[in-house]
């Protein structure tokens, strides 16, 4: 099943999300980020640490704003 997701504005931006994303073989991860923009099929996220993290669109399996 395909899930389909719109930002309407730019609020979503620059909170604390719960990741949940699919591996490629099936398995899954989990993360705590803070999204920081989304571009040409990614999102990518900054850990509070200074680390980015990015992950195609397609994989994530759920995502939860903790805000």
């Amino acid at each position: 099943m395909k899930c389909i997701r719109q930002v309407v504005d730019d609020r979503a931006f620059e909170k604390k999300y719960n990741i949940e994303w699919y591996l490629g073989n099936g398995d899954i991860q989990t993360t705590s980020a803070i999204m920081i923009s989304i571009e040409n099929g990614y999102i990518f996220f900054r850990y509070p640490s200074g680390g980015i993290f990015m992950v195609k669109d397609e994989a994530i399996r759920s995502l939860e704003c903790l805000e």
